[in-house]
């Protein structure tokens, strides 16, 4: 899971830079213990006491990643209280997906209590990701479209997210 979160999510990796340095260092170098152990998977010549103090000094990065993102996430959850219906990996996806709404939207539902998800216009170019919606929709299923301007999701997810709401 760390490894999704640290290494393909951009928000994440710009936040957090330092403790993606460390991930990324800590999942090369377990990669690298493990393509040995494949070569050799004798299971006493793999358990050697170097190998042991490696995994426990990996380990003991892992908890501060994981208690930095802990840290990240409880920051996002103030910054828009609605994420604290969320499971923590339900918020990991709608943060790492931050610039795909239709992926975030996903969510709304779980976010905000009559609310299913909006309707996107298609984007200008069919490769781009729709950002613009011109209506919502309710659990019921019923369309309600704005009233005024379409509403643009740009910037941080907890910011546009603030703005629909």
């Amino acid at each position: 899971m760390l490894v999704n979160i640290f290494l393909a999510s951009e928000d994440i990796k710009a936040q957090l830079a330092e403790e993606t340095k460390m991930f990324e260092a800590l999942d090369r170098e377990f990669r690298e213990m493990m393509v040995d152990v494949s070569i050799n998977p004798m299971v006493v010549e793999a358990c050697t006491q170097e190998k042991y103090d490696v995994l426990l000094t990996q380990s003991a990065t892992i908890k501060k990643c994981e208690k930095s993102l802990n840290e990240y996430l409880e920051q996002k959850k103030k910054s828009f209280p609605r994420f604290y219906f969320l499971s923590n990996q339900s918020l990991l996806t709608i943060l790492s997906n931050g610039t795909n709404p239709p992926k975030v939207c996903e969510f709304m539902g779980d976010c905000f209590d009559g609310l299913q998800t909006v309707v996107f216009k298609p984007a200008a170019n069919a490769s781009e990701i729709p950002k613009v919606s011109n209506a919502l929709v309710s659990k019921d299923g019923e369309i309600v479209p704005y009233v005024g301007d379409d509403f643009v999701c740009d910037g941080a997810v907890e910011h546009w997210l603030s703005r629909l709401e």
